[in-house]
Parts: structure tokens; C-alpha cells; sequence
């Protein structure tokens, strides 16, 4: 399947990936990758935004094994396994548990079972560096995303790369 890209909104300072019928709750995470944190691996995952609410491209790109590693173009690359219980697993931004993104596959769609998640990052210092009179952004797209999934045993977790100033604050928090 080919990568699929959309914009979609995130509130809170983050979006997230889950089993259906799996609450979310808004975390702040320090002293992690910070990136995505997954909560122990199993049915959900917290990836951190640089706005705390507004506009972000995200593209999916579901795979049948490790893609090939490219960390060009992008500030922070984190890879960690994930254990999704249905087939079903997919992507919440705005609104968490009232809003999942509907426009992108499953990331489980092989099956109940363990997946590597590839996640790569690049603009989330930009919101650290406007002024904003209004909490939402909803202006001009700032922070891209690409999340790769495929089938894999659970591995620990890869810090490719890590060199944005938001994923530096939370490491250090």
C-alpha cells in the first residue's frame, strides 16, 4: 500500500495511535524520547506535537517489512513496538477519544499482534518561535509527520535521531 498524506487538526500538544474502544487521556510526558511514548507498548501511543493546538500534515505509510532508514529532511526519528489487540488500531487527533482520523488505514491491518512504529518529525520548534495572540493555530502548516508501521516481534526501543528544541525540553523536564 502507498503512503497516504493528510492534514488533520491536534489539541493538547499531541495526537495519538490506539486500539478502538481504548481511552485516551491527555499525558505530559518528561524525561522519555520526546517523541512518542507508548505506555508500555501495548494498544496506545502519545506522539508530542510543537503547537498545542492546530494544523499538522501527517502521512502514513503502512509497510510489509523494516522500510529502508532515512533520517534526511527530518529533526527527530524515534522507532518503538506497539501490541494492538484488534485490527483496527488507528490514528486520534483533535478531540481524542470523539475524533479519530478516519482518512488514513489501520496501522493493525495485519492483524491482532506486535508492530514496529517508525516516527519521524520536523517542525515542531516553529511553534516555539511564534506569537500567537490566539491559543488555536490554524494558520500555515509548520510540522510534518510520517509514521511507518509493519509487523515485527517487540525490540526496544531505536533513537535515530534527536535534535529539535521541543523533543530537547521534554527529554530534560
Amino acid at each position: 500500500m502507498e503512503a497516504l498524506s493528510i492534514e488533520t487538526r491536534v489539541s493538547h500538544g499531541q495526537f495519538c495511535i490506539k486500539d478502538p474502544d481504548v481511552d485516551v487521556a491527555l499525558d505530559v510526558y518528561a524525561g522519555l524520547n520526546g517523541l512518542i511514548q507508548t505506555r508500555g507498548g501495548e494498544n496506545r501511543a502519545t506522539i508530542l506535537t510543537g503547537i498545542s493546538t492546530g494544523k499538522i500534515a501527517l502521512t502514513y505509510a503502512p509497510c510489509q517489512a523494516e522500510p529502508a532508514l532515512h533520517l534526511d529532511g527530518w529533526d527527530d526519528v524515534v522507532e518503538v513496538s506497539m501490541t494492538f489487540a484488534t485490527r483496527r488500531a488507528g490514528f486520534v487527533g483533535h478531540g481524542f477519544q470523539d475524533d479519530p482520523i478516519t482518512d488514513l488505514p489501520s496501522l493493525s491491518a495485519a492483524g491482532a499482534g506486535s508492530y514496529r512504529l517508525r516516527v519521524h518529525a520536523r517542525g515542531r520548534n516553529e511553534d516555539l518561535d511564534l506569537d500567537l495572540d490566539l491559543e488555536d493555530n490554524y494558520g500555515d502548516l509548520v510540522e510534518f509527520y510520517l509514521v511507518q508501521a509493519w509487523p515485527n516481534p517487540v525490540v526496544p526501543e531505536i533513537r535515530y535521531k534527536l535534535t529539535d528544541r521541543r523533543g530537547e525540553y521534554v527529554r530534560t523536564a
